[in-house]
């Protein structure tokens, strides 16, 4: 299996913490049947986070710790990249990452908005041949309360990642019954960990 969201790469974001920590999330991942996962470190922009250079560094010694530990579990590169006006000049300029080198887009909205621009930002992902997939949108606040939003972006072409977790309440029961009426409708084409520590999802 792969997983296509989690932050298991240690000190770049909000994820693991340690080498230690990204090694028992690892074991984890192995132990259910994982063989590749790519890591979305949060992507904000603006000259926030860590660099693609540093970031390539931080994969290349995961993966080098993972195979000293002998754990059968490939780390691939990727972004979640929040929703801002630069994210096509991040993209094209080499800054942010698209999902293991492809022209898929982990693309994060806002969690308690859905800005007026958000339809111009994925089309212009579109021209320029990015694929982009919407993340958790089942945690947005303005989605939660009109699921017609999420409608109408897949009717545009964009996809959806959903969080495992969402579905078993962990978020919430408004988090849950957006997971619950998305599935029903056929409106999910990935899921996700969105893991973040070996005790915490976030």
């Amino acid at each position: 299996m792969i997983d296509m969201h989690c932050h298991i790469v240690p000190g770049v974001d909000d994820g693991a913490k340690d080498m230690e920590m990204s090694i028992e999330i690892a074991r984890l991942y192995a132990n259910n049947g994982f063989k590749k996962i790519i890591n979305t470190s949060h992507f904000l922009g603006e000259g926030k986070g860590v660099t693609r250079i540093e970031l390539e560094d931080s994969f290349r010694n995961m993966n080098n710790q993972l195979i000293q530990e002998d754990i059968d579990l490939e780390v691939l590169p990727g972004n979640e990249l929040y929703l801002s006006m630069d994210i096509v000049k991040d993209l094209e300029s080499g800054r942010a990452l698209t999902l293991n080198n492809s022209k898929y887009v982990l693309v994060e909205l806002p969690a308690n908005d859905y800005p007026l621009y958000t339809e111009d930002i994925l089309y212009e992902l579109q021209i320029k041949g990015y694929k982009p997939i919407i993340a958790h949108p089942e945690r947005n606040r303005s989605i939660i309360k009109n699921p017609e939003l999420i409608i109408n972006l897949i009717s545009k072409g964009n996809l959806v990642q959903m969080n495992y977790h969402s579905i078993e309440g962990m978020y919430g029961k408004e988090v849950m019954r957006t997971a619950d009426f998305l599935l029903k409708n056929n409106l999910v084409h990935f899921l996700g960990t969105d893991t973040h520590s070996n005790g915490r999802r976030s």
